[in-house]
């Protein structure tokens, strides 16, 4: 059971979260910023799972209090989110949250609300699946961009937007003798790829990626790699070095895939990009611990690719976009994705033609130009390509030869193939496109 000033502390940081920063800390922060509040296991649970759940509780309120959306009652409401997190998704006894939620809101000198915020606790169902289901019409209606979202997909529930995601490693070549059959109890293995789809994330799997052995990334990306890499073996003279631009690189997942599939296969030079210099200095980070087994040569550098790159640089064979996007395929993954009132998807996918106009001017007669997102939606992957090779009729779709195609999960589009979230795989696109002159 969590004390009152315990459980005070915890409406104060999520109040903090979705009023007033509007998003989600990165899980090492949020850690951190658990252990100052000193919080207990039971605490920083309740924290977390709330934290998860914040955009569809608080639409709920919404629904049936409408007139609490001012700020002098912000904290109430968080206190109240609280307590219907505990009976919908902690099964906490009816009495005990009530009690809670009580001495919350006497805390803040707010209890003229408790009456019908008893009122809503009391009207919410028991169930998790029955709660995501009626709540379907009142996220469409409170949030325009995820109501695209739930037309994509033709989803009649929220839940698949609201489970843990899906954590996946992927195994470097030369760290296969590590992993033994009795591993096995924790995670389950990709049937084509080095990887592994873990059920926990025990030490033992956060110690090979802090070595530098293993790399944590969804699936779907995983897939998306290993498909570009046999194209990219297929196609290219594989006695000369092949160089790489990778505009959009940071934390460096693309470029430990590229260096994972073509391990004793290609030389391969990567030319790194990233707009945030901390992310830059991330992506360093995470490379150089490959480095003591697989010898490359990268360069990371700091550049807006919404804006023409003037200096001087040598024509990549492959250029790789993985494009800012709205997340809409990695939900949840990124849950503050849904606390934003406006998502502009038509200013998104400018600023993504934007950045495949200028990335295109440095590829090579017949190099790659691979395009990707973390979003399922339409008008930011194929409307994309569309749009490019309008403007750019030198660039053509490669198409896949049976044995490249991504597994039965993905879809072919219009341009490009698509990825919908599911238990086991984030939400993503790719398309590849084949500059003939």
């Amino acid at each position: 059971m969590l004390g009152k000033k315990e459980k005070f502390l915890i409406a104060q940081s999520l109040k903090k979260d979705f009023f007033e920063y509007q998003s989600v800390a990165g899980l090492h922060i949020r850690e951190q910023e658990a252990a100052k509040m000193n919080l207990s296991e039971s605490g920083k649970r309740l924290r977390y799972f709330t934290l998860r759940h914040l955009s569809c509780l608080i639409w709920y309120i919404e629904a049936h209090f409408p007139k609490w959306n001012k700020k002098s009652t912000h904290l109430a409401v968080i206190f109240l989110a609280i307590a219907l997190e505990e009976k919908i998704f902690q099964k906490r006894p009816m009495n005990a949250l009530l009690s809670d939620l009580k001495d919350g809101l006497k805390q803040i000198s707010q209890l003229w609300i408790a009456k019908p915020f008893e009122a809503i606790c009391f009207q919410a169902p028991e169930h998790s699946e029955e709660f995501f289901k009626i709540l379907v019409p009142i996220a469409k209606k409170n949030n325009p961009f995820f109501k695209e979202v739930l037309n994509t997909i033709g989803s009649t529930s929220l839940l698949c937007f609201y489970e843990h995601p899906p954590l996946w490693l992927s195994i470097m070549p030369w760290n296969q003798t590590k992993i033994e059959s009795p591993i096995s109890t924790d995670s389950i293995h990709h049937p084509h790829l080095d990887a592994y789809y873990l059920k926990k994330n025990s030490a033992f799997w956060r110690s090979l990626q802090e070595q530098g052995e293993a790399f944590f990334q969804n699936i779907a990306s995983q897939e998306y790699m290993h498909v570009l890499c046999n194209v990219l073996l297929e196609k290219m003279d594989l006695s000369s070095q092949i160089r790489i631009l990778d505009t959009c690189a940071a934390p460096g997942g693309k470029s430990l895939a590229l260096i994972k599939n073509t391990y004793r296969k290609a030389k391969i030079h990567i030319d790194a990009f990233d707009i945030d210099p901390q992310r830059a200095a991330e992506y360093a980070r995470n490379i150089e611990k490959t480095l003591p087994f697989q010898k490359i040569i990268y360069s990371i550098q700091t550049h807006d690719w919404t804006t023409a790159y003037e200096k001087a640089q040598q024509p990549a064979h492959c250029v790789l976009v993985d494009a800012p996007c709205s997340g809409s395929g990695v939900i949840r993954k990124h849950p503050d994705i849904l606390w934003r009132n406006c998502i502009d998807l038509n200013l998104l996918q400018k600023k993504q033609l934007q950045i495949l106009n200028n990335t295109a001017k440095h590829l090579t007669k017949n190099g790659i130009l691979a395009y990707s997102t973390c979003s399922i939606l339409n008008q930011e992957n194929s409307e994309v390509i569309a749009l490019f090779l309008q403007e750019n009729p030198q660039f053509h779709e490669i198409s896949l030869q049976p044995a490249h195609q991504p597994s039965s999960q993905w879809k072919k589009e219009q341009y490009g193939w698509c990825c919908l979230p599911s238990e086991e795989y984030d939400g993503f696109y790719f398309c590849f496109l084949e500059k003939s002159h």
